[in-house]
């Protein structure tokens, strides 16, 4: 580590020491004190009760229809975005660096995952979408892999971090669509041994255009992966 990516991690602890003396924890529902979403509140979420593909909006259970030529094969989220405790959840793990409020969404994300009836046949490994290091540094925490990591726990399955992020980008949320894909173009890379027929469970917070996704799966695919799905919690 060089004494600057030491300085920037120190920063980012001290930050997330204010953000938790600036933000105490208040239910973004009710405003309770104690956590960020309250057992109360968490009953009124409201769950996605079918999937579409992300593309066009056809119901396929998640599935990108064929016609969209795109690597993923599958996006399947949780909550939609436009529900404001999932959206206000999502704003406080990531603009006030909140880990708790990451613990939450990977709670949210393993309820949503017992309510499926989904099965796999081939091995399955369960990887986060990458920050890259300066924004990992910056933030102090990838939301993604907290998620990701809980999810593999619960589920047994392997856990790998060797998809890495190897440019800084704009943040997709300050681009037009058509600007995401060619931003995020040649920055993603796999680091670990061949996918050869594995499934791969990408998971994210937000799924928006899915370019993010997208431009992880064509990494993964070439590196022999049978199958990448994304597993977000709103989209």
């Amino acid at each position: 580590m060089t004494i600057r990516e030491g300085i920037i991690k120190q920063a980012s602890k001290l930050v997330l020491f204010l953000a938790d003396w600036l933000f105490p924890k208040e239910c973004v529902g009710c405003g309770i004190e104690g956590s960020w979403l309250c057992p109360v509140c968490r009953e009124r979420l409201s769950w996605q009760p079918y999937q579409v593909c992300l593309i066009c909006g056809a119901e396929t259970d998640g599935k990108i229809c064929p016609g969209h030529n795109w690597a993923l094969d599958k996006v399947v989220a949780a909550a939609d975005y436009n529900d404001l405790l999932v959206k206000d959840l999502i704003k406080i793990c990531k603009y006030h660096f909140s880990k708790e409020a990451a613990q939450e969404l990977a709670d949210l994300l393993w309820l949503f995952w017992q309510k499926q009836n989904i099965s796999f046949h081939r091995e399955v490994i369960i990887m986060p979408t990458p920050l890259s290091r300066r924004r990992l540094n910056w933030r102090g925490f990838n939301q993604a892999a907290i998620l990701a990591k809980m999810l593999a726990e619960n589920l047994q399955f392997d856990y790998s971090d060797k998809l890495l992020k190897i440019k800084n980008t704009k943040p997709q949320v300050s681009l037009l669509a058509h600007d995401r894909l060619s931003n995020l173009r040649d920055c993603f890379v796999w680091r670990g041994q061949a996918l050869t027929d594995k499934t791969i469970l990408l998971i994210d917070d937000v799924a928006t255009t899915g370019a993010t996704l997208n431009e992880c799966a064509k990494v993964l695919k070439q590196a022999g992966a049978k199958r990448v799905w994304g597993i977000v919690v709103a989209k």
